[in-house]
């Protein structure tokens, strides 16, 4: 049966967009790499499979700026995000638009490397490669650093089981990696700290000058759920940070309220009704996520 010629398949539309973002970002003259997705199946560190969305990484917020004043013009928008950026730190905006079925999230500094976010981005440039993507160049990093750029996304969220399930695969195979080459990688990229987990599982104890890691990497790895990590950030702030805290949770913007940002209308008694949502769920969730901050 022939399909109806409005679908397209999402292999073809990832492909479009990977283009996309290569003629936005060289329109622009902004250096952009695409992280994880074709890049892990390029090097072989994963399975082909479609990605959902499109993430590529841009030097700082001022060329993220740009690519989404791009994308804005030419019909994408961005979707609303949590306004609370001290208990879910931004470090990407994502972009969706009504024709497309994928998502491009354009992120101005990748987790985990935290140090120094920009200075992180010329490494990977340095050792970039391109690949053609419906007819169009795209940069990705190298196959080093895309694994350990893989290690430090798995790292995030090892609760989840399918990331501590990618999380094994990726120690088998930097296993076939010189190990001398991974931790002067991971130097390079001045993300030791957030990848002694993964080197570590790797091939033991090393003797390395790992550092610490930064307090958003370890709000990151070490609080699973939302109420965790507004507990913990309340308990550690003075009374104006408690009293921000509590009005970001209680009394966000609408946008923090419809994270989907497609269609909806939260006005009048739809908006109270959705507050009244959050604050019932907010309720349930916080024995637990009392205790889980202060057991972290």
């Amino acid at each position: 049966m022939t399909p109806h010629p409005r679908v397209v398949a999402a292999g073809p539309v990832v492909e479009l967009a990977h283009a996309l973002v290569s003629d936005v970002a060289g329109g622009l003259g902004v250096r952009a790499l695409v992280v994880k997705g074709i890049g892990a199946t390029h090097h072989a560190l994963r399975p082909p499979r479609v990605s959902a969305d499109v993430d590529v990484l841009v030097r700082g917020p001022g060329d993220a700026a740009l690519v989404g004043a791009e994308l804005s013009r030419r019909g994408w928008r961005r979707r609303p995000a949590d306004a609370d950026v001290a208990a879910f730190p931004r470090h990407s905006d994502t972009w969706f638009h009504p024709g497309w079925s994928c998502d491009v999230d354009v992120h101005h500094r990748y987790p985990g490397l935290d140090d120094d976010p920009a200075g992180a981005f010329d490494v990977l440039w340095l050792d970039h490669l391109t690949i053609e993507q419906a007819g169009r160049a795209v940069a990705l990093p190298g196959r080093v650093d895309t694994l350990l750029l893989m290690a430090l996304h798995a790292l995030r969220s090892t609760w989840v089981d399918r990331h501590a399930e990618e999380l094994e695969r990726l120690v088998e195979h930097a296993r076939a990696f010189p190990l001398d080459d991974l931790v002067a990688a991971a130097g390079r990229l001045r993300a030791l700290a957030p990848l002694r987990p993964f080197l570590e599982a790797v091939a033991g104890p090393l003797d390395v000058e790992w550092g610490t890691p930064s307090p958003e990497w370890a709000l990151r790895t070490r609080l699973a759920s939302p109420m965790a990590r507004r507990v913990a950030l309340f308990r550690a702030a003075d009374r104006r940070g408690r009293l921000r805290a509590v009005r970001l949770a209680l009394l966000p913007p609408r946008d923090t309220l419809v994270k989907d940002g497609v269609g909806a209308d939260l006005r009048g008694a739809r908006l109270v009704a959705a507050y009244v949502v959050r604050w019932a769920r907010g309720l349930r969730s916080l024995p637990a996520g009392w205790r889980d901050a202060r057991g972290a």
